[in-house]
């Protein structure tokens, strides 16, 4: 991730719930570690996209670690597919 000018981010065919990215300063993060809800410029929660799209982020900016957050409890699984995007 580090060095990379965006990700792209593909939301499976099914996905019954919305949920939104958080960061963390911690390249090594995990569960246990600080995690942030993503806001973009104007302090609204930064969603991944729904199901069966795809969202181009531009470097998530000063995070070194980030994961998707369901907005509720999920019945099963989601696989996300992502794209690192660098020169």
């Amino acid at each position: 991730y580090e060095g990379s000018y965006g990700v792209m981010i593909y939301a499976p065919a099914v996905l019954a719930e919305a949920g939104t990215i958080e960061v963390s300063d911690d390249a090594n993060a995990t569960v246990a570690s600080t995690w942030r809800t993503l806001q973009d410029d104007a302090a609204a929660d930064v969603a991944y996209p729904l199901a069966g799209k795809s969202r181009f982020y531009i470097r998530i900016p000063f995070a070194s670690a980030f994961r998707l957050k369901a907005s509720g409890n999920v019945a099963a699984d989601r696989t996300f597919a992502v794209t690192v995007c660098s020169d």
